[in-house]
């Protein structure tokens, strides 16, 4: 690659990129459905009634539909008609509607299609012409108009738009930004006339090339994602803001095309550089988180739905910046676009014998999601299951299927609601870790009328309790179980776990139950029992080997050794998901060193701080005077947790490097400020001799993974040289 790359000019990915790029138009034939145009259209006119009863509209003015869908009119064509039939629904048929066909490219090859010319001639539809990273105005009709902005709110749909406009490829690496150059070589063993793209990073990056929201969202990834490449679409942001601009900030945005929607997706490289193209095929995934954080920042509120990481992206946003936007107008429009979400045609073009065998989550999602969630459905795919409840799933189309379950569940009447339902229902979701909601199930379940509580739904409700921390409970609820059934093995089972479990915690000087909980969140001792819970949440390996968990690569099968007094490992429970993450420390008189993770399905959710309260709360309530901890000197969200808390940085005293090692004292008065750094480095010097002196039972030193990328919230063990190793 280098070697190409120095024979050949390389350019900027974007300025390769451009020529190779597809005009869409294919892909938005094979994505626009009738039943995705007629939602699309009941948005738009809720959007506008909504405004009509709160006076947001001007009578005398025009509301501008700008669809910068590609050449063809795929979306128009379906959308005008169910347009016009919902407007005359609504009472709204005299409002004047200007639908704008904005297309990119030769003017002269701006021709409107066949099907759109009724709406043409009846002065509904006109072309337009609108290339945002111009500057120019927006051109309207075939003398070209110059529209400079609109007194009215404006909607924009756009499908299979942001794709096929230039976009660069960046890389984050270890708090460095890199821009991507690239190459094109004839394939030797590939279709006539495809391309070879060679990509490598270059640190070239100046600021004056940047507009003020890409060096924001630039900044924000280079902070979140220290090992992770991905794409930034100048197009597509030059467009939201001219698009606010030309609306004043009044605007509604409908999406879809394929791409990602969470950081986590591009931290597994879903934004990866194609290796083979063919010229006026390229499609570039879009960045819709980029594309959603960029627009939060400018106000809007914004929703993106995708049913799985593979899957097509919707994305709502929303801004008025005259008369705002309450939450429930907004979950209104979110669920009438759920109901008709891209992946559903997919899904409508396959044959369905596969009814009996299927177990991926996104298949039963749309099914139930067809049936608008009926009760008898969910009861005919629960009977396909049988015995054997697991569903195949990532994390979003677990969360999708969630829902939808419950959404069943809700809709069943009172009687059907019996534990040939529940049951089952309770284990899909206990295998979808939504614990939550499979407690809801069985509450309701019982709460029914002519509902016997059973065993096995106790049994459930034992688990589900077990599985968020909840053990003492667990334990009663397991024992009513038995008292149905004294001879349920499964029963006994459950309950000799959670005895064992709950005696062992109690024997452990660290077990002061009053400060390790809270409403939502508790510590417990790691054990055995959390192994499966604990493989799945560490799944990212770049977790276990930023936290240097010597168990972090290999979790449901790493060591669970007797815990100690002074070196103590805990799970974060959620009372809803279960394990989010974990957090462990090591003391020796009245100071402590800890570390903690936050696991792959609930990063992004504001746990670590919670987690880290619990904790130092914990610390307190046992007599630690001095909690320390260190973090990698690029892991910025990490240390703005950390000192928001109150931790302090100071660095060793004597030592030839500094290390951004933190400290956090229980009293918050002028003692703490008066403590010479020289101090607390012995402090924590002799913590680390006093947990590395030689015992019998010692073992062998687990041997270093290796770098990662930067965790949440990570903060490692030291040895006793600490500036000689800390978090990667």
């Amino acid at each position: 690659m280098s070697a190409l790359l120095a024979n050949r000019a390389s350019q900027p990915f974007a300025e390769v990129a451009e020529d190779l790029l597809s005009n869409g138009t294919q892909e938005a034939a094979w994505l626009v459905s009738p039943r995705m145009a007629q939602a699309w259209a009941a948005c738009i006119v809720a959007y506008w009634s909504r405004l009509v009863q709160q006076g947001g509209l001007d009578p005398t003015q025009p509301l501008y539909v700008l669809d910068l869908s590609p050449p063809g009119g795929v979306l128009a064509t379906g959308l005008l008609q169910a347009l016009v039939d919902g407007l005359r629904a609504h009472g709204l048929h005299e409002w004047p509607v200007c639908y704008l066909l904005c297309q990119r490219g030769d003017p002269q090859q701006q021709a409107i299609p066949a099907a759109l010319l009724p709406f043409e001639r009846s002065g509904l539809l006109q072309s337009a012409r609108w290339d945002a990273r111009t500057g120019k105005p927006l051109m309207v009709g075939q003398d070209r108009l110059p529209l400079f902005g609109v007194r009215n709110p404006v909607v924009v749909v756009a499908a299979c738009s942001f794709g096929v406009m230039p976009a660069q490829w960046y890389a984050s690496h270890q708090g460095q930004l890199w821009r991507g150059h690239a190459a094109l070589a004839p394939a030797s063993d590939g279709e006539p006339g495809e391309q070879e793209l060679h990509v490598q990073w270059q640190d070239d990056l100046a600021p004056a090339q940047l507009s003020s929201g890409e060096a924001l969202l630039l900044d924000h990834y280079r902070v979140g994602l220290p090992s992770a490449g991905f794409v930034l679409s100048e197009g597509a942001l030059a467009m939201l803001d001219a698009v606010a601009d030309f609306s004043t900030g009044r605007y509604l945005l409908l999406a879809a095309d394929h791409g990602v929607s969470l950081e986590r997706q591009i931290r597994a490289h879903a934004l990866a550089p194609p290796q083979r193209l063919l010229p006026g095929a390229l499609r570039l995934p879009v960045n819709f988180h980029a594309l959603a954080l960029h627009q939060r920042m400018n106000g809007a509120t914004v929703a993106l739905e995708q049913r799985h990481d593979d899957g097509w992206v919707l994305h709502l946003a929303c801004r008025d910046d005259k008369l705002g936007l309450d939450s429930q107008a907004f979950a209104a429009w979110r669920e009438l676009l759920r109901q008709a979400h891209p992946d559903d045609r997919g899904h409508d073009c396959s044959a369905l014998p596969w009814l009996a065998l299927e177990v991926q989550a996104s298949a039963w999602d749309h099914v139930l999601r067809r049936s608008a969630c009926d009760p008898l459905v969910l009861q005919t795919l629960l009977n396909t299951l049988g015995d054997e409840l697991a569903i195949e799933h990532d994390g979003p189309s677990a969360a999708a299927l969630s829902e939808s379950l419950m959404r069943a569940w809700s809709n069943a009447l009172e009687p059907q609601r019996q534990a040939a339902l529940a049951q089952p229902l309770a284990g899909v979701l206990m295998n979808l870790q939504a614990w939550g909601m499979a407690r809801q199930v069985l509450e309701q379940c019982s709460a029914a009328q002519n509902c016997a509580p059973q065993a096995d739904l106790l049994l459930l409700r034992a688990m589900v309790e077990q599985n968020t921390g909840h053990s003492r409970s667990a334990s009663t609820w397991a024992q009513r179980a038995l008292q149905r059934e004294p001879e349920h093995a499964v029963a006994q089972a459950v309950l000799r776990s959670v005895q064992a479990r709950l005696a062992r915690w109690h024997e452990h000087s660290w077990c002061l139950e009053d400060a390790m909980r809270d409403e939502v969140l508790c510590l417990e001792l790691m054990d055995e029992g959390h192994a499966q819970a604990l493989a799945r949440q560490l799944r990212d390996p770049q977790i276990g080997q930023q936290a240097r968990l010597p168990w972090g690569a290999e979790a449901e099968d790493g060591p669970h050794p007797e815990p100690s007094s002074d070196e103590v490992e805990l799970a974060v429970m959620h009372h809803e998901h279960g394990l989010v993450g974990g957090v462990g420390f090591s003391v020796h008189r009245d100071a402590a060193y800890f570390h903690l993770w936050i696991g792959t399905d609930h990063q992004g959710r504001a746990l670590a701080g919670s987690s880290l309260e619990l904790l130092l709360r914990l610390l307190r309530s046992g007599g630690i005077a001095h909690a320390f901890t260190s973090v990698d000197p690029g892991n910025e969200r990490c240390q703005r947790v950390l000192k928001r808390l109150g931790f302090t940085t100071f660095s060793p005293v004597g030592e030839g490097e500094a290390v951004p090692l933190l400290h956090l004292h229980r009293y918050t008065d002028a003692r703490v400020a008066a403590l010479p750094q020289r101090l607390l480095w012995q402090r924590l010097k002799g913590l680390c001799e006093w947990l590395e002196r030689p015992r019998a039972d010692a073992q062998p030193d687990t041997p270093d993974t290796g770098g990662g990328f930067i965790h949440a919230a990570a903060a490692l063990p030291i040895p006793s040289s600490p500036s000689r190793r800390v978090a990667l």
